[in-house]
């Protein structure tokens, strides 16, 4: 069932420099481990969920108080996955693996 898919991804990579995309390998360990260690961490990527987390409140707004209350949640969620969409569109999957980064 994945093996189109895998078979693509080692087309990908072939011919593709990994130690141009370690240092942001090593900085999403970072953030992760930090994480692990401090469930309160404020990483890099806090302020830009912080801003799409407010952002959702605004769009939801016009549905009603419970979406409004539930729509910060719902959009922080949604922008890393739509963002993984786009990127599978693309056929760029080492953003897309950034992305399910963004969304753990």
């Amino acid at each position: 069932m994945f093996e189109p898919l895998y078979q693509d991804m080692r087309q990908w990579c072939r011919g593709k420099l990994a130690i141009v995309r370690l240092p942001l390998l090593a900085g999403f360990a970072y953030i992760l481990y930090h994480h692990l260690k401090d469930p309160a961490y404020g990483s890099i990527l806090s302020p830009l969920n912080l801003g799409i987390h407010e952002l959702g409140h605004l769009l939801c707004m016009p549905f009603g108080q419970t979406m409004h209350i539930a729509g910060g949640t719902l959009i922080e969620i949604l922008a890393p996955f739509l963002a993984m969409l786009n990127f599978l569109r693309q056929r760029d999957y080492f953003a897309v693996s950034l992305c399910l980064c963004w969304l753990s």
